[in-house]
C-alpha cells in the first residue's frame, strides 16, 4: 500500500469563544483554514471528540462539536491541520552542452481577425464571467466511519459498550444550474451496552443538515436558503427547518429575515414544538477590517404561545494589528408571564476576549464569560427547577499567554478562576509543544494542570511523544490525574488515575486513517478502549 504524505501544517491555538455547540477561532482564511476542516480538542475528557470548521471568515472561523461532545470552555487548546500548496520545483535542464540549438520559426501571419462589438473596446479588457448555465455542477465531501469499543473491568464491574458511527457531508455546487449549493451532513448511529446481566442496543439515523442556499457570492445582491440549517449569520438561534432571505449591499451591509421550527438539541432532531422568526443586520466588510458586527431579534412560539424574546449582538474588532477584540452577547427579554425572573432585560451569555500578538513570538489573551439559565418553555429547559432558573449563574475569568521560545518550542500558560451561585474555583496549566526534536517529525507536547471545583480537586501531568515513519504519523501519550472527591457520605476519597494511549495515523490519497488503544488503570479503575477513525474525501 503506498501510502502518500500530503504537505501540511499543524496549527494550534485556542478557542476565543462558546456559544450552543459552536465554538469560534483566531485563525482563518490568512492562515489556510478552509471550511470542513476537522478541529482537535486537546484537552482532558475530548479524547477522538472533534468539531468541524464550518464558516471562514479572513481572521477567524466557526466550528461545530459533534452532537454528543461535551461542552469544552473558552480558552481551550485545539489543533487543526491545514493542508499546504507545494512548492513547483524546476526541472533541471536535460539537453546536452555540444547539441546543437534549435533555431526559433518565424511566426505564420494571423489567419483570423478578432471579432469585437465594439472597435474601440481595449485588447485587455475584462473577461466575462461565465453563466451558471455555462457552469459544470461539482460535487464534494466526505464519508466517515467512527468505532469505538470500551470494556470497563474496575473493581468487580465487567461491562462493555460499542458505538458506530457511519456519518457524510456533501456539498453540490450549482446542481440545478442556477449557481447555487446543496448541502447534506447526517450520521446513523449505533450504541450498545452490555451490562451486568442486561445488554441492549439502538440505532438513531440522524440529519443534521439538508439545505439549498443560493445567491451570497461577491457579485449578489441577495442570499437564500431553505431546509434544515444553521444561518450564516446568526447560528447562534440553533438549527432551523425553515428559509432565510438576506439582502447583500455594496457598502458592506446585510439584511435579513428568517423564519421556521426549531428541532431540539437531542441526538434525535426530531422536528420540534418551536417556531419562529428572526432578523438581523450583519456588517462584514469583503476583505478583513477593523470591524465586523452582527445584530439580531429572535422571536420564538412553544406549542402556539409566546416563548422567547433573544437579543444577539456579535462584534469581532481589530484595533490595531497586534490587538484584536471578540465579544458575544445574548439578551432575553421577559414579560409578566415568566414567572420567575419577572419582566426585565437579562444576560444570558456573554463572551469577550480580548487578544494581543505584538508578532510571532509571543502572545497574550484575558477573557471573561457570563452563562445564566433561560425561562423558556422549549424541551431542553423546561424542566429546571426554580431555584436554578432564579439563582443559577456561571461566571469564569481566564487569562492566557504563549511565547516561541524557538521556531520549534512553544511555551503556554493559563489560568482561570470560576464562581456559580453557590461556590468559586479556580485552575490552570502550564505546557509545551517542541517540534522537530530528534528528527524534522519527532514532537514532544505535554503539559501539567491543575483544578479546583465545587465536588472534585486535582492535579495531573501529561505527556505526549510523537514521530512520523513514511507517512504514518505514530504517537504514544501517557495521563496521571490525582483527584479528591468531597460531599461523599464516606468522606473525602483521594484517587488517582494513569493513561496509556497509543495511537497510529495516516493519509492514503484521499482516505484518512486513525487507531487507538487506551488503557486505563488506577484506584477502582481498570479498562481499555478501541477506537477507529475512518474518513474519505471526495
Amino acid at each position: 500500500m503506498a501510502v502518500h504524505a500530503t504537505a501540511q501544517t499543524t496549527i494550534e491555538t485556542t478557542i476565543t469563544s462558546v456559544s450552543g455547540r459552536s465554538i469560534y477561532l483566531d485563525v482563518g482564511l490568512n492562515q489556510g483554514v478552509i471550511a470542513d476542516l476537522r478541529v482537535d480538542i486537546l484537552e482532558p475528557g475530548f479524547e477522538q471528540q472533534y468539531a468541524l470548521i464550518i464558516d471562514v471568515a479572513g481572521k477567524s472561523c466557526r466550528a461545530e462539536l459533534q452532537l454528543e461532545a461535551p461542552i469544552p470552555q473558552t480558552g481551550a487548546l485545539v489543533r487543526l491541520v491545514v493542508p499546504t500548496k507545494p512548492e513547483v520545483e524546476q526541472e533541471p535542464a536535460t539537453a546536452e552542452p555540444d547539441a546543437p540549438k534549435k533555431q526559433v520559426p518565424e511566426h505564420p501571419p494571423w489567419k483570423s481577425t478578432i471579432s469585437r462589438d465594439d472597435p474601440e473596446a481595449p485588447l485587455l479588457a475584462k473577461a466575462k464571467r461565465s453563466s451558471p448555465e455555462e457552469r459544470p455542477t461539482e460535487i464534494r465531501g466526505r464519508i466517515f466511519n467512527q468505532i469505538r469499543y470500551t470494556h470497563d473491568g474496575g473493581g468487580d464491574r465487567s461491562n462493555d459498550y460499542t458505538f458506530l458511527r457511519l456519518g457524510a457531508r456533501v456539498e453540490v455546487t450549482n446542481p440545478f444550474h442556477l449557481g447555487g449549493r446543496l448541502l447534506f451532513q447526517g450520521d446513523i448511529d449505533h450504541n450498545g451496552f452490555d451490562v451486568v446481566s442486561t445488554d441492549d442496543s439502538d440505532t438513531l439515523g440522524r440529519v443534521e443538515r439538508l439545505s439549498y442556499a443560493i445567491g451570497g457570492h461577491e457579485f449578489s445582491p441577495f442570499r437564500g436558503e431553505i431546509g434544515r440549517f444553521y444561518s450564516v449569520y446568526v447560528p447562534e438561534i440553533g438549527l432551523v427547518d425553515g428559509v432565510e432571505g438576506t439582502l447583500i449591499f455594496e457598502n458592506n451591509w446585510r439584511l435579513g429575515v428568517g423564519a421556521g421550527s426549531y428541532p431540539p438539541p437531542f441526538e434525535d432532531r426530531d422536528f420540534g414544538k418551536d417556531y419562529g422568526v428572526h432578523i438581523f443586520a450583519d456588517y462584514r466588510p469583503k476583505t478583513p477590517g477593523p470591524l465586523a458586527g452582527t445584530l439580531a431579534y429572535q422571536q420564538t412560539w412553544h406549542e402556539g404561545a409566546p416563548d422567547q424574546n433573544l437579543l444577539v449582538a456579535r462584534v469581532n474588532a481589530k484595533p490595531t494589528e497586534t490587538l484584536s477584540i471578540y465579544g458575544l452577547a445574548l439578551v432575553n427579554i421577559y414579560t409578566s408571564s415568566d414567572t420567575v425572573k419577572g419582566s426585565g432585560v437579562e444576560l444570558t451569555q456573554g463572551n469577550l476576549n480580548v487578544r494581543y500578538t505584538p508578532d510571532r513570538w509571543k502572545g497574550a489573551a484575558v477573557g471573561y464569560t457570563r452563562t445564566l439559565y433561560p425561562e423558556i418553555d422549549r424541551g431542553d429547559f423546561d424542566l429546571l427547577p426554580e431555584d436554578l432558573l432564579r439563582d443559577g449563574q456561571v461566571d469564569r475569568v481566564y487569562v492566557s499567554a504563549w511565547v516561541r521560545a524557538t521556531d520549534e518550542l512553544r511555551l503556554t500558560a493559563r489560568v482561570n478562576q470560576w464562581s456559580d451561585q453557590s461556590d468559586d474555583g479556580y485552575g490552570g496549566d502550564l505546557g509545551f509543544s517542541w517540534q522537530e526534536v530528534w528528527s524534522e517529525t519527532g514532537s514532544l507536547r505535554g503539559n501539567v494542570y491543575f483544578s479546583d471545583g465545587t465536588f472534585t480537586d486535582g492535579v495531573g501531568a501529561r505527556l505526549r511523544v510523537g514521530e512520523n515513519y513514511d507517512g504514518y504519523d505514530v504517537g504514544v501519550q501517557y495521563d496521571f490525574y490525582q483527584y479528591t472527591n468531597s460531599g461523599m457520605l464516606s468522606g473525602d476519597v483521594t484517587s488517582s488515575r494513569h493513561i496509556i494511549r497509543p495511537e497510529v495515523g495516516w493519509r492514503n490519497g484521499a482516505w484518512r486513517y486513525n487507531f487507538d488503544l487506551s488503557y486505563t488503570f488506577g484506584d477502582a479503575e481498570d479498562s481499555y478502549a478501541l477506537r477507529s477513525y475512518i474518513e474519505y474525501r471526495f
